[in-house]
């Protein structure tokens, strides 16, 4: 039923973000979200012992950050509800993500929104670009992204933090066996989305003038 998938998708969505229940008595039906809480109770359960034992092989060490160079980051499974940036002009922004299913460059954007007969100025679409690009990454912390370094070796893990300071990037995830990764570059790395995160978007695109 629909209420039962929408209470399987709450759960599911609670434990991709929860580091601690290491047992749920919940018996889901829907593949995709048991298959995202069990892989979250063997996360926590593995952090547990971390922390009960962090001396042991295999333990604090892990969590020690190896760092990488960052080129590329997809992002994989959506937040639940995440509504978008409701500023001006954002709506051109979210068509464009949803459809191409990555982030645009400034001309990218610019072209795309003057196509769709909603121009914009050159002097807006850095800032607007900038703005919704932090709402976007904010709302993906603590979920599933795969991440590329310099040579295309890609690493799935949870978003943990990510920032950008003067053309500086740098962003940590965790993977499921309880690694950090910190992947920093000095330029902006690519960004694109899944299939699944570009549904999530209901995005209605501005209509394309006669």
């Amino acid at each position: 039923s629909l209420q039962g998938r929408t209470v399987e998708e709450a759960i599911g969505r609670m434990m991709e973000k929860n580091e601690s229940i290491i047992k749920l008595g919940y018996e889901c039906g829907d593949p995709h979200y048991r298959n995202l809480i069990d892989r979250a109770l063997l996360r926590n359960t593995d952090f547990a012992r971390r922390r009960r034992n962090p001396n042991a092989a295999g333990g604090q060490e892990d969590l020690v950050a190896e760092e990488k160079v960052l080129g590329r980051l997809v992002l994989k499974n959506p937040p639940a509800n995440m509504a978008q940036d409701a500023t001006d002009n954002s709506s051109v922004f979210w068509a464009f993500v949803a459809s191409q299913k990555r982030l645009p460059t400034v001309s990218q954007l610019q072209s795309f929104a003057k196509n769709n007969g909603t121009p914009l100025k050159y002097s807006q679409v850095a800032p607007l670009i900038k703005q919704c690009r932090k709402h976007l990454l904010d709302g993906a912390t603590n979920t599933v992204v795969s991440v590329a370094d310099n040579y295309e070796v890609h690493q799935e893990g949870y978003l943990r933090h990510w920032s950008e300071t003067n053309g500086n990037w740098s962003l940590t995830i965790r993977t499921d066996d309880g690694k950090s990764y910190a992947y920093r570059c000095n330029k902006e790395p690519v960004f694109s989305i899944s299939d699944t995160w570009a549904e999530s978007l209901s995005v209605t695109a501005p209509p394309t003038p006669a």
